[in-house]
């Protein structure tokens, strides 16, 4: 069965939603607390993010230097009580992957191609050179929630993110689908609220 995410109803929402995302973005790590589910508050604009950081799908070494995929989970709620999910993916490597708008990031889930993802930007919006020849890019996944528990309750899961001058293939490990299974806990059925402190 093969799920797709599709972008409804509340447009502007998700837009200003989707447009702090990005802005805010530096790969995963934007909140702190690297394996747990950390969140921040907003009291100029009442919007309340809760995520996990640093969920790294299998570091490996590309010509001596490393390159990272790192796949989390977010929440945001705005003031209404309102919720978007996504899932933030940030590169890390000696070369660039230049991720376009579009169906770039697929999960096989125990054998079967299950989840097909889209972003509406791409890394457009998210790429920088680190320094020499290592560079990062971020790409912002808008979810509905069941896809997230689809992919946490998944036996095994390779994931996928397809780019312009290359692609990268990866495979979760135990803390990875521990990662996935405590923001489902605590963010999706923990139904997180505006938390005003």
């Amino acid at each position: 069965m093969k799920i797709n995410n599709s972008i409804t109803g509340r447009a502007f929402l998700k837009t200003l939603i989707l447009a702090i995302g990005v802005i805010s973005f530096s790969g995963c790590a934007f909140l702190s607390g690297a394996g747990k589910v950390s969140s921040t508050y907003n009291k100029s604009t009442g919007i309340a993010t809760y995520g996990i950081n640093e969920n790294f799908i299998g570091i490996t070494s590309v010509s001596g230097s490393p390159e990272t995929l790192d796949l989390c989970p977010f929440v945001i709620v705005d003031q209404s009580g309102a919720k978007i999910y996504e899932i933030r993916v940030g590169y890390n490597g000696t070369g660039w992957l230049f991720v376009d708008a579009g169906y770039t990031l697929s999960f096989n889930l125990d054998g079967e191609d299950a989840v097909l993802l889209a972003s509406s930007q791409g890394s457009f919006s998210a790429r920088e050179v680190v320094y020499g020849n290592s560079v990062k890019e971020g790409i912002v996944y808008p979810v509905e929630p069941e896809t997230i528990r689809k992919i946490a309750s998944a036996g095994t899961a390779k994931v996928s993110l397809k780019g312009n001058k290359k692609s990268i293939g990866r495979e979760f490990n135990g803390e990875n689908f521990a990662a996935m299974r405590l923001f489902v806990k605590e963010a999706i059925d923990g139904n997180p609220s505006i938390n005003r402190k």
